[in-house]
């Protein structure tokens, strides 16, 4: 379906990369159609899917204007860089969100991202805080803490992801030129290249958007590389500080995130055990399996003591902004 130039480009451009999400896929899209701010266009990029997903947002597009169905050639394991950037490529708005298809945003999620942006201009990027749900939609834990400001946000960089579930300048993306083919880590790495060249980014304590936990997505598969990409993505970001420029390559990255079985066995065990720790009734069972974890682990007891300095920085930093 065209755009003819004479129309004029909406606010805000929603991006939806979708692969294999059709029990999901119908409750994501509207969650986007019943946003408090209307003036959006809805971009699906169908990246080969082998289920219904193609049928199921067929029937959605016909019946809404605003969206529009985009699909990427076969072949090529980039997971979700790839639909991404065709779809960022087709915006039209000067303000771009992304959403995956098994996800929910709240109705004023839209609305509260540009209202921050429109009233500080020298922000390129907000996010917001998340919460996580099952399959079945039921949430699991609180709200997740994100560093509030810029200056929190530089302070933690190294230690978590900036920001989450954000809205953008169109102007950052073109900058940047778009997501670096990193599979399960484009988000990461386009945040760390923003905040290395000099952008400002920010986070509203607001819980505006609900991440989808299940069996098959990008959390639940990718195990120890996870952290190991983490890790790479971090010493690119300070190669890029000091140098103005990174020396990413498919080959390291590949080198960085590779995990032998020893790495990964052990990895696995641990997880295990981290379960029984979340799981576990008394306070000594949550101890005793949580220090078999990171025993095991270093990779765990890395990222646990990463979350302990990120929980201090971050309480530092609410409670200086209320102070």
């Amino acid at each position: 379906m065209g755009h003819s130039s004479q129309i004029p480009p909406p606010k805000i451009s929603v991006v939806m990369p979708l692969y294999n999400v059709a029990p999901y896929v119908e409750e994501a899209i509207a969650s986007i159609q019943k946003q408090t701010i209307q003036d959006i266009e809805i971009i699906l990029v169908n990246d080969c899917s082998t289920d219904q997903t193609p049928q199921i947002i067929q029937k959605i597009a016909e019946q809404d204007p605003r969206a529009r169905i985009l699909n990427t050639p076969k072949g090529g394991a980039y997971g979700c860089a790839r639909p991404k950037n065709v779809g960022l490529l087709a915006c039209r708005a000067p303000y771009i969100a992304v959403m995956d298809g098994d996800d929910v945003s709240t109705p004023d999620r839209l609305e509260k991202l540009l209202a921050f942006l429109e009233a500080h201009p020298e922000i390129s990027l907000v996010g917001s805080a998340i919460r996580t749900m099952d399959e079945q939609g039921r949430f699991i834990g609180g709200v997740s803490d994100v560093a509030p400001t810029h200056t929190a946000i530089l302070k933690t960089a190294h230690l978590h992801t900036p920001c989450m579930a954000w809205l953008a300048r169109k102007e950052l993306y073109e900058k940047l030129d778009y997501h670096r083919l990193i599979p399960a880590g484009e988000d990461h790495d386009f945040l760390l290249r923003a905040l290395a060249d000099g952008y400002r980014l920010h986070n509203l304590p607001d819980p505006l958007y609900w991440v989808r936990i299940r069996k098959g997505n990008t959390s639940d598969s990718i195990g120890i590389k996870q952290y190991l990409l983490h890790y790479y993505l971090v010493s690119l970001y300070k190669e890029r500080i000091a140098h103005g420029t990174d020396s990413f390559s498919p080959s390291e990255l590949a080198k960085a995130t590779h995990a032998g079985p020893l790495k990964s066995a052990l990895y696995a065990r641990s997880s295990r055990y981290l379960n029984r720790a979340r799981s576990a009734q008394t306070r000594v069972g949550r101890y005793l399996w949580g220090a078999l974890s990171l025993l095991i682990s270093p990779w765990h007891a890395r990222l646990f003591w990463n979350r302990m300095q990120y929980k201090h920085i971050y309480a530092h930093e609410r409670n200086r902004q209320e102070g």
